[in-house]
């Protein structure tokens, strides 16, 4: 099977403006802050090759969702497979409590 259509949900796009924005600001590191952007939009594009190598989050509601997780550093990149394409769910650091985002 071919690569996968990516689309992101509107927080996810928060997410990732978020991110840039704390990197950015908080951490003085406007360099750092495009380059991991960047990184995470490439993994996701990896992903995207072949996303069902990531599993269904195991957890009965979340699982219902068909919600399935895998790791860019300290975040956690959450998303759905939709016939051709996936969807970026959220983008979390991964000490946050993500399942009750979710």
């Amino acid at each position: 099977m071919g690569k996968f259509l990516i689309e992101y949900s509107n927080d996810s796009k928060q997410d990732l403006i978020e991110i840039k924005q704390y990197i950015k600001y908080n951490l003085h590191q406007p360099i750092i802050a495009a380059r991991f952007i960047n990184k995470i939009e490439n993994e996701v594009k990896k992903t995207a090759i072949n996303p069902r190598i990531y599993p269904i989050i195991d957890d009965e509601l979340i699982g219902k969702l068909k919600i399935r997780k895998r790791s860019i550093k300290n975040y956690i990149l959450f998303y759905q497979i939709k016939d051709d394409s996936i969807k970026v769910v959220r983008i979390l650091y991964e000490k946050r409590n993500w399942r009750k985002i979710l």
